[in-house]
């Protein structure tokens, strides 16, 4: 007796409205999968969240590694850190050189370097971010406050809040002024 396969169609309208036949397991399939990355997104974005609350300086570093990557790259280093290091606590992450946040940002971007960024390019993403890193986190060791303390418990405008984020290595204008006016 001979097997037969079968195959389970269903007729769907393309972008021409043309009528095309596709399997009704594909088309599942692709549902499913975004299903799944919805899932895996909101899941994510959970405990990204989660883990931004707990460690005041996660944010900083995301904020400056923001440039020039996909931002998804850019907000996971920080959890990616912490897990090198065991800690994202100021007093550890001042004992690190700028060459050592280099190195850091390095392992992490080997394989997530966006697709047209030249080596020149990526050299010196390296550099000033890792400059930046090292800047930012000194300026709060050196003023003895957090990201969070460095604001005092009152209201401020949009104006105080865009000049005190500028004093920050790293918050160019245009990041200062996207962060105010959100």
């Amino acid at each position: 007796m001979q097997k037969k396969n079968f195959k389970i169609h269903s007729t769907i309208l393309n972008e021409n409205n043309e009528h095309k036949k596709t399997s009704l397991f594909k088309i599942y399939r692709r549902k499913q999968i975004s299903y799944v990355s919805y899932f895996r997104s909101f899941l994510l974005g959970s405990l990204l969240k989660a883990f931004f609350f707990k460690n005041e300086f996660a944010p900083l570093i995301a904020t400056i590694c923001d440039e020039q990557i996909r931002s998804e790259d850019a907000w996971s280093f920080p959890e990616w850190l912490n897990n090198k290091l065991g800690t994202l606590e100021l007093s550890e992450l001042c004992k690190l050189e700028r060459k050592e946040f280099k190195k850091y940002l390095e392992g992490y971007l080997n394989v997530k370097w966006p697709s047209g960024m030249k080596k020149e390019d990526r050299r010196k993403y390296l550099e000033k971010t890792s400059q930046h890193l090292y800047n930012a986190l000194n300026f709060f060791s050196r003023e003895g406050k957090t990201p969070v303390t460095m604001f005092e418990n009152r209201e401020y405008s949009s104006l105080e809040i865009y000049f005190m984020l500028r004093r920050l290595p790293g918050f160019g204008p245009k990041k200062a002024s996207m962060i105010t006016r959100d």
